[in-house]
């Protein structure tokens, strides 16, 4: 498990991003990933290019009872989105990518 940090006043998080780039060679996240891109027509579901492609986490879940995010390929559909590199970069540069708390029951608080 990697450790995370979260800055609430900003709606932010850090991580051990050793950790975070392992998770996203992993092979669940490639499985994962490829049914997104797959769903999305291999296009970018905003500018509609088929370079570059990224999977993006609409949200993100961190999950109390275990103290940790949801690893990344345990998101549902409706969470992950197609983007191509720059609008995934531009998209970060201009939102905050929300932070949900989840409890033991899996409800979020």
């Amino acid at each position: 498990m990697g450790v995370y940090a979260v800055n609430l006043d900003e709606g932010t998080f850090t991580q051990d991003k050793d950790t975070y780039k392992n998770r996203l060679m992993d092979p669940q996240w490639k499985t994962r990933k490829e049914e997104i891109l797959k769903r999305d027509g291999y296009r970018c579901v905003v500018c509609g290019s088929t370079e570059n492609l990224e999977v993006h986490h609409r949200q993100y879940h961190y999950l109390i009872a275990a103290g940790r995010y949801r690893d990344p390929w345990d998101y549902d559909d409706h969470i992950l989105i197609t983007l191509c590199k720059e609008c995934h970069s531009d998209g970060h540069t201009h939102y905050k990518v929300p932070v949900i708390f989840i409890d033991k029951t899996n409800k979020i608080v």
